[in-house]
């Protein structure tokens, strides 16, 4: 047998078997990097500025994040992460609380299937376009 038949005949075998770390969790078909901004559509139709983009886009995920904790605590929550922030950034801003209120019944209300906790996201720009890439695991329930 020659060697190139012998390696492909190993590769089309399956090695492995991957199994979610969880058992019974599935995930959306939808990109966590595509659900981002259309959750964060209402907002980012707001801006000029396209270098707010990457902080509104962290807003967003702060939001994301906020809706799963219970109602009564998502208040204390924001506004302890709007005190960490600096007096310049756009958490700062008296307005944006109002977004926050905003944007969590629109997770409620558009997003309440998606179960997905944002662990982490980074903003790439390519020049003429914009790429997330975005880290997320299951919530608990």
């Amino acid at each position: 047998m020659g060697t190139m038949r012998k390696l492909r005949r190993q590769c089309s075998r399956p090695k492995y078997e991957v199994e979610p770390l969880r058992k019974g969790a599935t995930f959306p078909a939808q990109k966590m990097s595509e659900v981002l901004p259309e959750f964060a559509e209402p907002l980012l139709d707001t801006i000029d500025d396209d270098e707010l983009f990457e902080e509104v886009i962290n807003f967003a995920l702060i939001c994301w994040n906020l809706s799963f904790f219970p109602e009564h605590k998502q208040l204390a929550k924001w506004k302890a992460i709007a005190k960490k922030v600096g007096r310049a950034h756009l958490l700062s801003r008296p307005e944006i609380e109002s977004w926050v209120w905003v944007l969590l019944e629109r997770k409620k209300t558009l997003f309440a299937h998606d179960r997905r906790i944002v662990l982490d996201c980074k903003v790439i720009d390519e020049g003429d376009r914009r790429r997330l890439l975005v880290m997320s695991t299951p919530a608990n329930d």
